[in-house]
C-alpha cells in the first residue's frame, strides 16, 4: 500500500516534468509547425563592398547582412521558400541566385553564400589635370596641374601642383600653388573622391588599365564655388624650358633657375622626372 507521501513525490515529480517541457517550448522561436532558416555570406575582397548585402525572402523586403556575417528568419511555414541575396555589384556571387531552400517544422536550415569582390581600380601614379571653378557671382578659375596620387588599397594620399589664374571684376589673380591631397578613397564602381585643402573632388575613373577621370569640384569657401575637372595619366612633357637661358655668375656665387615642363597641348605638368 502506497503512502500519502509517495504520492505527492510522484505527482510532484509530474509537475516538474511538465514545468520543462514548457519552458523549452518557450526557447524555440518557432512555433509549432514552423522552422527557420539562416542565411551565412562569406566574402573574398570585403573592403570592396563595406556596407553588407540584403537578403530577401519569398519576394519580401530585404534584411541588411554583413559581408561576413548572418541573419536568421524564423516562424516560417513548414514547405518550400525561395532566399535571394540583393545588393551584390560588383561582387560575383559563387553559385545560384535566388535559391529554393526547404524548411522543416523545429529546425533550422543552413544557407551560405559565398563572395568575391574585385581589388580596389588603381589611381597611383602622376595624372594631368584640368579644372574650371565658377562661383556664382565671383571670380573663375582656370587651373591645370598635376597629381601624385599614392595608393594603399581603396585608400590614397598624394600632392596636387597647379598653376593657373583666378579672373572677375576687372582682376586677375594668379593661383599658382603647391598642396597636399587627402582623404582619397576609391568606391564600389571605380568612383573616388579625395580632398583638396578646402575642395572636395568626385569622379569616375575609365578604362583597364585606367585612362581618364572625370568630375565635379566643390569648394568649402566664400561663395561655394563649383566646377568640373578632368585628367589622365602624366606621360613624359613634351617641352621643357629652362629660364633663365643663361646665367653668369661668380665663383662662389649662387643663382636660381626655373624649369617648366609642358605636355603636348602646352599645358604645364610637375613631378616628372628629366
Amino acid at each position: 500500500m502506497r503512502s500519502v507521501s509517495d504520492l505527492g513525490v510522484r505527482l510532484s515529480g509530474v509537475a516538474v516534468g511538465i514545468l520543462l517541457q514548457a519552458l523549452a517550448g518557450c526557447s524555440d522561436p518557432n512555433s509549432p509547425g514552423t522552422g527557420a532558416i539562416e542565411v551565412t555570406v562569406t566574402t573574398v575582397g570585403a573592403e570592396r563592398h563595406p556596407n553588407g548585402y540584403s537578403v530577401g525572402l519569398d519576394g519580401g523586403a530585404g534584411q541588411l547582412v554583413a559581408v561576413n556575417g548572418s541573419v536568421t528568419v524564423t516562424g516560417l511555414k513548414a514547405g518550400d521558400h525561395t532566399v535571394v541575396l540583393g545588393d551584390i555589384a560588383p561582387c560575383t556571387l559563387n553559385g545560384s541566385n535566388p535559391r529554393n531552400v526547404s524548411v522543416v517544422a523545429g529546425s533550422t536550415t543552413q544557407v551560405a553564400f559565398a563572395l568575391s569582390c574585385s581589388g580596389a581600380v588603381s589611381v597611383a601614379g602622376v595624372w594631368d589635370w584640368t579644372e574650371r571653378i565658377s562661383p556664382p557671382g565671383g571670380y573663375t578659375c582656370s587651373d591645370t596641374g598635376s597629381y601624385a596620387f599614392a595608393q594603399v588599397g581603396p585608400s590614397f594620399t598624394g600632392t596636387s601642383d597647379q598653376v593657373g589664374s583666378c579672373s572677375g571684376f576687372g582682376n586677375v589673380i594668379d593661383n599658382t600653388r603647391s598642396d597636399p591631397l587627402s582623404s582619397g578613397l576609391v568606391f564600389t564602381g571605380d568612383s573616388l573622391r579625395f580632398k583638396v585643402v578646402a575642395c572636395v573632388y568626385r569622379g569616375v575613373v575609365s578604362g583597364d588599365p585606367p585612362s581618364s577621370i572625370n568630375g565635379v569640384v566643390s569648394c568649402d569657401t566664400l561663395n561655394r564655388p563649383q566646377g568640373t575637372w578632368q585628367a589622365h595619366p602624366g606621360g613624359p612633357p613634351a617641352t621643357v624650358t629652362v629660364s633663365p637661358d643663361s646665367l653668369r655668375k661668380l665663383v662662389g656665387d649662387s643663382g636660381q633657375l626655373t624649369v617648366a615642363l609642358r605636355d603636348a597641348a602646352g599645358s604645364r605638368v610637375f613631378r616628372r622626372p628629366i
